[in-house]
């Protein structure tokens, strides 16, 4: 097999996801107080593009390298190395931390620690929901039914169906976060056709037609925030939808480079796992510094973050076993 290709333009939009990502995980900090409405704003808007964007990217990778016959036992082993390996690390670690460093408010009961790896825990319960797509998709791409046409398509539409109605229906399966898989799955599979029908998916829709989907559904948007309109326009909705899958189409076909971000979404997923680690680094070290302005404070502790995130898998993968625990790399 070939020596694995980057495409830096899809580098590029991790990047800008993670940062949307460590970014929203402070705007309830006191700090933030004086400017608490603009940034809840901003990230209310992205939120229908920030986790959809890389969930997008995850089935467009995999799009260009599914399972095979033959494959898919080792599929599963690279993706419970790459996937739950990290996530049991990192999410004992950080109970842990919780649960028996001094001076932490509301301490976890250590009693309890098992229940992290069986229901959704912080912001990992993504690594659950993107490990269980995987299975899901690896199984049927295996058994040949994702490669016809037809049963594709009803496999998007069904996960449309269920990412509007899943609430509706009254169920709430939680562990490990199976429920919330019908959140994102329409938009991992929308990533694999745009990987594995790009030429289809071209000609079927254009660019026109999703900027002006994606328009309508920023205006309706908006219309729901400032005036209360009679209709939902968070995640879950028709319209957050609209936004989700137009936005990322269109970023998709017409992606870009930007070389430092670019190269920072190379470490995105670490970033991801340990952005708990590198927020709290992050808050200690600008709350030491004289009284700043939320949008200096905000952007410190970002950057904090993502450099503990970038240092961690810098020395991290250069440990053997400790680089498969901790990152999932062989």
């Amino acid at each position: 097999m070939g020596e694995k290709r980057i495409d830096y333009r899809i580098e590029t939009f991790r990047a800008f996801a993670i940062l949307f990502v460590v970014q929203s995980h402070m705007i309830n900090d006191a700090e933030m107080a004086s400017a608490a409405t603009l940034y809840d704003y901003v990230t209310q808007f992205v939120q229908n593009v920030r986790l959809p964007l890389f969930t997008v990217i995850s089935g467009y990778l995999y799009g260009q390298r599914p399972v095979g016959r033959g494959r898919f036992t080792m599929f599963i082993k690279g993706k419970v190395r790459r996937i739950l390996f990290p996530l049991f690390v990192v999410s004992s670690l950080e109970y842990l931390t919780v649960s028996l460093m001094p001076g932490v408010n509301n301490p976890e009961r250590l009693a309890d620690i098992w229940k992290i790896y069986c229901f959704p825990y912080e912001h990992y319960w993504f690594l659950q929901v993107i490990f269980l797509i995987f299975v899901i998709v690896g199984i049927l791409d295996w058994a040949g039914l994702l490669k016809r046409n037809n049963f594709l398509g009803l496999f998007f539409a069904i996960s449309v169906a269920l990412y509007l109605f899943y609430k509706k229906l009254g169920m709430d399966l939680t562990f490990f976060s199976l429920g919330t898989v019908t959140y994102l799955l329409p938009f991992f599979l929308f990533g694999y056709i745009s990987s594995s029908r790009a030429e289809l998916l071209g000609k079927m829709v254009r660019s026109p037609f999703l900027i002006s989907l994606l328009v309508c559904g920023i205006l309706l948007q908006q219309l729901d925030w400032f005036f209360d309109f009679p209709y939902e326009s968070s995640k879950r909705s028709i319209v957050g939808i609209m936004i989700g899958l137009s936005g990322t189409a269109l970023l998709l076909r017409h992606r870009f480079r930007l070389p430092l971000l670019s190269m920072l979404g190379s470490y995105a997923y670490t970033i991801y796992l340990y952005q708990g680690f590198g927020n709290t680094l992050g808050r200690r070290i600008v709350r030491t510094l004289p009284d700043m302005s939320p949008h200096l404070y905000i952007a410190l502790v970002v950057v904090v973050s993502v450099l503990f995130g970038v240092m961690t898998d810098l020395i991290v993968r250069r440990i053997p076993r400790v680089r498969t625990l901790m990152l999932g790399l062989k």
